[in-house]
C-alpha cells in the first residue's frame, strides 16, 4: 500500500508541476471564472452575488433573459444580483484560500491531497467493509493511476472536493451500519453528503436514496431510524440554501441550473433524432430552437422554470423510445468517454480530435496520415482503460447478482445509475470522477469477491445498528456463498 501511495503522489505532483505551476491559468476551465468572481465578491462585499446581468455566451444566458423579460428575476441591489445557479461550497473554499493570502495553486495542492486521501480511503473502506487488504490494494491502485482522477485534481473545479465529501459521507454512513448504536455517525454521514451538495447540487437526493436503501434491505425499526436520519441530515443544508434563494426572490430551490439541464436534454433528444453527433459544433441550432419553443409556449401562471420542465416531460412522454436511446448513449459515454483534451490543456498542448471513432462507426477504417501519433494513441489508450474498467464493473454487478448480493448490487448499481441519470451528454467523464472510488471498489471485488460486512447472513458484528435482534445478528436475505 505504501508503494501505491508513493506512485499516486508522484503522478499528481508531476502533473501539477508540469501544468498549473508552470502557468496557473491552465487550471482554469469554463466554470472557473464564475467561481472565482463569487469568491472575490464574498471577500470584498460579503455577498454571494454577481455584478450586473448574466453574461452572454453560455446556456444560462437565454433563460436569464427570459426571466428578466417576464419579471421573474429579482432586482439588482447595489448593482449586484444574488447567485442562484452555483451553490456556495466551492466559492467558499476559493475565498478561504484567498483570505489566507495564498495563490490559487495552493488550492490545487489541497485538491491533490484530497485525491490522495481518497486513495487511502478506498483501501480503508475495503478493509472495513470487506475485511480484505488485497481487495483494498487493488481498489487503491486503480484509483491511484486513474487519469481522470489525476487530471481533475489539477483543475479549479468542483470534481475533487465533491468526490472527497461524497466518499466521506457514504463511508461514514456504511461504517455506522457496522457499529453498535452509532446513529450519530449516520447523521454525520448525511450531513457530509449535504455539504457535498453545497459544492455540487447533483448529489442532493443521494442521502434520500441511501435512506431508502437501508430501509428496504435491513427491515427493522433501527433501519427506519437510520434511513430517516441520513435523509434529513443530507437535506438540511439544501433546505437552508433553498430558503435563502426564496428570500432572494427566486423560489424555494437549491439552484435553477436544473432548468438548463432539462432544456439540454430536449435539445440532445432532437439532435439524436436528426442524426447529429457533433458536439459542440452541432448543438447550438438545437439549443436555440428549444429556447424559442419554451418562450412561445409559456402558459398563464407558469414560470420559465415550470414551463421548461412541463415541455420536457411532454417530449419524453411523446417519444419514450428516443429518450431511452439517448440515455443508452449517455450511459455508454458516461462509462467510456475520456478527458484527453483537459489533460492536454493542463500541459499547454492543443488537442486536435482525429474523428477516428466517427469514421469507424461510418465504416471508414482508414487513418488519416496527417494525424499525429499523440492525438491518436493517447485517446485510444485512455478509451481502452475506461472500457476495461467499465466492462469489469458490469461483470462485477453480474457476479453480485449471481451471488445474491442484492444489497451490495443495488448500492453500487443504484449510485452508478443515479449519476448517469443526472449527467449530461457532454462532459461525462467529469460526472464520473466523483464515483471513481466506488467503481474501483466494485472492480476490485470482481477480482476478490469477498463477502462484505453488511452481508446479512454474517454472524459477526455486522450491521448491529440496523438489527432489532438482541444478539446484533441481522435478519433477512444473504448470499449463496
Amino acid at each position: 500500500m505504501v508503494v501505491i501511495v508513493i506512485v499516486a503522489t508522484a503522478l499528481r505532483v508531476l502533473l501539477l508541476l508540469a501544468g498549473p505551476i508552470q502557468e496557473p491559468k491552465r487550471a482554469n476551465a469554463s466554470d472557473t471564472g464564475r467561481y472565482v468572481e463569487l469568491a472575490d465578491n464574498l471577500l470584498s462585499k460579503g455577498r454571494f452575488a454577481l455584478a450586473g446581468e448574466e453574461h452572454p455566451g453560455n446556456d444560462i444566458y437565454p433563460f436569464y433573459m427570459m426571466r428578466l423579460a417576464r419579471g421573474e428575476e429579482a432586482p439588482l441591489i447595489d448593482g449586484m444580483r444574488a447567485e442562484v445557479v452555483r451553490t456556495p461550497g466551492y466559492p467558499l473554499i476559493l475565498a478561504a484560500v484567498d483570505a489566507m493570502g495564498m495563490p490559487s495553486t495552493a488550492l490545487l495542492v489541497v485538491q491533490c491531497l484530497m485525491s490522495l486521501a481518497m486513495v487511502v480511503g478506498v483501501y480503508a473502506l475495503a478493509v472495513w467493509l470487506f475485511r480484505s487488504p488485497s481487495l483494498g490494494c487493488i481498489a487503491a491502485a486503480i484509483l491511484a493511476v486513474h487519469p481522470a482522477d489525476i487530471v481533475s485534481a489539477n483543475y479549479l473545479l468542483t470534481e475533487t472536493p465533491f468526490a472527497f465529501l461524497l466518499m466521506l459521507g457514504v463511508g461514514c454512513f456504511l461504517l455506522a451500519l457496522r457499529g453498535k448504536q452509532r446513529i450519530w455517525l449516520v447523521a454525520l454521514g448525511g450531513l457530509v453528503l449535504g455539504l457535498a451538495t453545497m459544492v455540487r447540487p447533483v448529489g442532493m437526493l443521494l442521502g434520500v436514496a441511501l435512506g431508502l436503501w437501508v430501509v428496504v434491505f435491513f427491515r427493522s425499526k433501527k433501519a427506519i431510524i437510520a434511513g430517516l436520519v441520513v435523509a434529513i441530515a443530507s437535506l438540511t443544508p439544501s433546505a437552508l440554501w433553498a430558503a435563502r434563494n426564496a428570500r432572494a426572490g427566486y423560489g424555494f430551490a437549491v439552484t435553477n441550473l436544473s432548468t438548463v439541464h432539462v432544456a439540454r436534454t430536449v435539445a440532445f433528444m432532437a439532435m439524436r433524432e436528426a442524426g447529429e453527433t457533433r458536439y459542440p459544433q452541432g448543438y447550438e441550432p438545437y439549443r436555440s430552437a428549444v429556447v424559442d419553443e419554451i418562450a412561445g409556449q409559456i402558459q398563464p401562471g407558469e414560470t420559465v422554470d415550470s414551463a421548461t420542465k412541463r415541455i420536457a416531460r411532454q417530449k419524453i412522454m411523446d417519444k419514450p423510445g428516443l429518450y431511452c436511446a439517448l440515455m443508452t448513449d449517455l450511459a455508454a459515454k458516461f462509462m467510456f468517454d475520456h478527458s484527453v483534451p483537459l489533460m492536454y490543456r493542463l500541459l499547454g498542448l492543443t488537442y486536435q480530435p482525429t474523428g477516428l471513432r466517427d469514421r469507424l462507426l461510418a465504416g471508414d477504417w482508414s487513418v488519416a496520415k496527417e494525424v499525429r501519433v499523440r492525438e491518436l494513441i493517447v485517446p485510444i489508450l485512455w478509451t481502452v482503460w475506461n472500457v476495461a474498467l467499465g466492462g469489469c464493473l458490469l461483470l462485477s454487478l453480474v457476479r453480485m447478482a449471481k451471488r445474491s448480493q442484492w444489497a451490495l448490487l443495488t448500492l453500487v448499481g443504484g449510485v452508478l445509475f443515479y449519476f448517469i441519470f443526472a449527467s449530461q451528454y457532454h462532459g461525462c467523464e467529469r460526472m464520473r470522477v466523483p464515483i471513481l472510488w466506488l467503481q474501483a471498489l466494485a472492480v476490485a471485488w470482481l477480482v476478490v469477491p469477498t463477502p462484505w460486512a453488511l452481508d446479512r447472513r454474517q454472524k459477526p458484528k455486522a450491521a448491529e445498528i440496523i438489527s432489532d435482534h438482541p444478539s446484533g445478528a441481522p435478519n433477512g436475505v444473504g448470499t449463496k456463498g
